[in-house]
């Protein structure tokens, strides 16, 4: 999707970011910013930081969330 190197940021190919994020937030589930709030025209793109407070277990239930919703 994107070219160049990452820190903790990164984005994700999801249909109508905005809705997957209303779902996982509904959940307690943060999963980053609908890049489409900053970029008109990316409305299926999430922006997703991962640092090292994030635990292997948290990063799986993000997938996992994210499996179910999209």
């Amino acid at each position: 999707m994107y070219s160049g190197y990452t820190f903790n940021e990164f984005a994700i190919k999801v249909p109508n970011a905005t809705k997957v994020a209303e779902t996982l937030a509904k959940q307690g589930i943060y999963a980053g910013v609908p890049l489409e709030k900053l970029y008109p025209g990316h409305a299926d793109k999430l922006l997703v930081c991962v640092t090292e407070i994030h635990t292997t277990e948290d990063i799986d239930k993000l997938c996992s969330a994210l499996k179910g919703v999209a």
